[in-house]
């Protein structure tokens, strides 16, 4: 049997013991999407696009450093408004278009002159543009002046300026609070900071603290009102920290999956674009990398949280988020979805043979997502070998009880649509016939 039958042919025998032929199905498994564009100022502009159909305000920062936009995401939902990213020194033309088709009359830019330069200014106001910059002498006190326009604060968000990944981690959900990001480093709070908290002292309420002490020292943070640290071994541990410990007031039927580093230093751009829509869409943004089995952490929050009827968006190109990644995503919410119809099953039966064998059968579907999906021979021997195992297992079944479970999967038609989708996708692993 050729590669791509015995794997098409797997999901189906690993429930059956017979031949079992699917009729096609309205799919009710995660839907992928992807937002990306050539570059990460025309995917900021695909953002945008999905969100927005018209917005009064744009809110601007730069595409070619991180410092100062990482407080954007807050403002952005105050005025409800998409994040566009721009080159420093001239308007990219995507942009400009966008701002056309938005219809938009007020500009926001985020940072001094050194983030966006007064030429992209000059361009703006030519366009009959109202605009305002918020930025200050560093990240530090543009953090500050972007949170003085978000007004009176009563949560805050304490996070280090001198990387990326936590405050986007926590950007979306700032930003759906109106909770202000505060940047800081990890020599102690910078004065401007610190004179802000100070000043705010009677109206802030909760401190949230995001990464851990060698980015921010237990040291610095003794004076914040009832600071709360959120933080992990590793940038993709704390984005998944963040979104668990907010995960109620989170919904993830949408989720966005943005790169969360990599050796260039711009990654975080497409990240920040998505916090403005993600917080319009109370949803979260999951930072990854090129492998999703090397972030269990990440797997797991997937597999726990998000629900058959979810849409995964992975934002940006293949570049940023890969196929292989978001096929992993998609391929754990279904066997997940699969795997709790058959617990149904084997809770509802008295026969410890039949739960048994159910049982086992789950444990050989989550085996079967447990490499990477990019690595066909891997893929092909643990299809292979959970199949084995599986018919092993069902021929200890008497024929009656092996009837019985096939007449109760048969009939659980929401099961039916997941193990079909299972099987298209598992075509799909390999385009053409391989002997």
């Amino acid at each position: 049997m050729n590669k791509r039958k015995i794997i098409a042919s797997f999901i189906l025998s690993a429930v059956c013991a017979s031949t079992v032929n699917f009729a096609s199905t309205k799919t009710v498994s995660a839907a992928t999407a992807r937002l990306g564009g050539q570059d990460r100022y025309e995917t900021s502009t695909k953002i945008s696009q999905d969100g927005w159909t018209t917005s009064e305000y744009v809110v601007l920062a730069s595409g070619q450093g991180y410092a100062d936009a990482l407080c954007a995401a807050p403002i952005a939902s105050r005025h409800s408004a998409p994040i566009l990213l721009t080159p420093s020194n001239n308007l990219d033309q995507n942009v400009k278009s966008e701002i056309t088709r938005l219809k938009a009359t007020h500009v926001i830019e985020i940072g001094g002159t050194g983030s966006i330069s007064t030429n992209v200014e000059n361009e703006l106001k030519s366009m009959g543009l109202s605009v305002q910059r918020l930025g200050g002498a560093d990240r530090y006190e543009t953090s500050v002046k972007v949170a003085k326009a978000l007004g009176t604060p009563n949560k805050v968000v304490v996070t280090s300026g001198q990387g990326y990944a936590d405050a986007l981690s926590i950007a979306p959900i700032a930003a759906k609070q109106g909770m202000e990001i505060l940047l800081t480093s990890d020599m102690g709070i910078p004065d401007t900071v610190k004179d802000y908290i100070q000043d705010n002292q009677s109206s802030i309420v909760d401190t949230y603290v995001v990464g851990g002490t060698a980015v921010i020292p237990d040291s610095t943070i003794s004076g914040l009102s009832n600071p709360i640290r959120i933080s992990g071994d590793d940038r993709y541990e704390t984005n998944v920290n963040v979104l668990d410990h907010f995960k109620a007031s989170i919904d993830m039927n949408n989720v966005y999956i943005a790169r969360g580093g990599g050796s260039a230093g711009n990654e975080f751009a497409d990240a920040l674009s998505a916090s403005a829509l993600a917080a319009k869409n109370n949803s979260s943004v999951v930072l990854t990398d090129d492998d999703i089995n090397t972030n269990a952490n990440t797997q797991k929050f997937i597999e726990d949280n998000v629900d058959s009827s979810a849409n995964i968006v992975a934002v940006g190109g293949q570049a940023s988020v890969a196929d292989s990644v978001l096929e992993h995503m998609e391929l754990t919410v279904i066997v997940k979805s699969a795997n709790n119809r058959l617990q149904a099953i084997a809770d509802s039966t008295s026969d410890s043979n039949e739960k048994d064998a159910v049982e086992q059968i789950i444990d050989n579907l989550n085996n079967s997502i447990s490499n990477k999906l990019d690595n066909a021979d891997e893929v092909l021997s643990d299809f292979q070998s959970n199949m084995e195992k599986t018919q092993q297992i069902l021929q200890k079944l008497s024929d009656a009880e092996r009837t019985n479970l096939q007449n109760k999967i048969n009939a659980d038609t929401t099961l039916m649509q997941y193990l079909d989708q299972l099987n298209q996708i598992a075509k799909e692993y390999f385009p053409t016939d391989t002997e």
